[in-house]
């Protein structure tokens, strides 16, 4: 929706299609928003205001300020215009599905109770609530929330006595919940069903450990910018507690947070697991290793602190009861890889499957710095020929990936891929708008 008064608007698209590229585009860049598309010309004005999906986001944070002094006129008249726009907006949404992201409007309970009004069509919420605004959600009104499948719920201070009302039930559409910053909160007063992803921000082991423990059939878990057990006990759990989860990464925080999480459950259809950013204590990391079960499939590790020989201890010692990993990616950020991994890397031929690590692997990701030779890069691939399907490697500036060495491993059916770029970013919450921290502040 990038608009030049120089050019000159002949688009012949019929409106359907015109609106369509509008949401499509309004979901994948913020460029496409819906006022200044409604700026370009009078007719895409009119598709515009008649496209309802594109103003269903509903969007409402950091707002006025609750004064000291009380309500001024200044502020009410504020207020009058904000509940006028949001009004318009919801006429002009019709019967779309909401995105509802609100934080923050400390003078406004009504702005609220009119939002929770449509909470029969809410989607995705993404919401901060003061004190008497939870007591709204939850004692204010038979609210019901039938469509909803994505909900992020952050820093609700008053959780633990309150509960969730409504949104603590089991939602028959729910499928992904985020919780930022939550203190002991009350878990019992949770009802929700099976989740397809729980992500975890800025919470404490303690209550880390009994969110798991309430909500055993969720398939994939991130846990994220948590903190480290404090002088806080860890819950007397029975030992062997099974969970159904698939998928687990963890993201910025020490390995002793992984490390109570995997001794207090048994994890038997766990297949991925991700560590990033990971501060390593090797005799925690060992036990953890120690703890993944036969059956995990992708191993991901990104950013870890650990020297390349303890990785490759670590590999040697944890290959024979993980023997069904086809997905390994490293991402280094310095120069590692060199011939000594190279070299553990490369199968052996007749020798037993203990002895070689990670035979199975058919995808290879390895970003970061190549200092090994190339003749002992080509080695280690050429020995995996046959399993290995693909293989992502960092350019690094070596012409060795531009000369006719690849040629044969790529008519064997290997792929081979160059990244020209650095490492890949991980964004797991890039669709939800803000990650709150403990002190308010907004981490991007």
């Amino acid at each position: 929706a990038i608009y030049n008064p120089n050019w000159t608007m002949r688009t012949s698209l019929p409106p359907e299609i015109m609106s369509e590229i509008f949401v499509l585009c309004g979901s994948e860049s913020e460029g496409c928003l819906p006022r200044p598309v409604a700026q370009v010309s009078r007719r895409w004005r009119i598709i515009a205001l008649s496209t309802p999906r594109m103003w269903n986001h509903l969007y409402l944070i950091w707002g006025l300020r609750r004064s000291s002094k009380g309500p001024t006129a200044s502020s009410k008249l504020r207020n009058a215009s904000l509940h006028a726009l949001l009004d318009l907006q919801i006429e002009r949404t019709a019967r779309a599905p909401l995105s509802v992201t609100f934080g923050d409007m400390s003078d406004d309970v009504d702005v609220l109770g009119k939002l929770l009004q449509l909470s029969e069509r809410w989607e995705r919420c993404d919401i901060r609530l003061q004190i008497e605004q939870q007591h709204l959600l939850v004692e204010g009104g038979d609210w019901r929330f039938p469509r909803l499948r994505s909900m992020k719920l952050n820093h609700l201070v008053a959780v633990d006595t309150l509960g969730l009302g409504p949104l603590g039930t089991a939602l028959p559409a729910l499928e992904r919940v985020i919780i930022s910053y939550w203190v002991h909160p009350r878990l019992n007063l949770i009802g929700w069903g099976p989740l397809e992803m729980l992500t975890l921000c800025w919470c404490h082991t303690v209550d880390i450990i009994a969110a798991l423990a309430r909500c055993r059939k969720t398939r994939k878990v991130e846990i994220m910018h948590c903190l480290s057990p404090s002088q806080l006990p860890l819950p007397v759990s029975p030992s062997g507690i099974e969970l159904e989860l698939e998928a687990v990464t963890f993201v910025d925080h020490t390995a002793s947070i992984a490390h109570d999480i995997f001794r207090t459950f048994d994890t038997p259809r766990l297949r991925s697991v991700t560590l990033k950013d990971f501060v390593v204590n090797m005799h925690l990391v060992r036990p953890i290793f120690a703890h993944l079960p036969p059956s995990l499939t992708h191993l991901h590790l990104c950013d870890i602190e650990l020297p390349e020989p303890r990785l490759l201890a670590l590999f040697r010692a944890s290959s024979p009861q993980l023997p069904n990993v086809t997905e390994l990616e490293l991402t280094w950020s310095w120069d590692v890889h060199s011939d000594l991994f190279m070299n553990c890397m490369t199968l052996l031929p007749g020798t037993s499957g203990r002895a070689n690590i990670f035979p199975r692997l058919r995808t290879l990701n390895i970003t970061g710095g190549l200092s090994c030779r190339e003749d002992a890069l080509y080695l280690m691939l050429r020995s995996r020929v046959g399993v290995l399907r693909r293989a992502e490697l960092f350019y690094a500036g070596r012409a060795f990936f531009f000369g006719s060495a690849l040629d044969g491993l790529r008519a064997q059916g290997m792929e081979i891929d160059m990244r020209l770029g650095g490492p890949r970013k991980y964004d797991h919450v890039r669709k939800f708008d803000y990650l709150y921290s403990p002190d308010g502040d907004d981490v991007v």
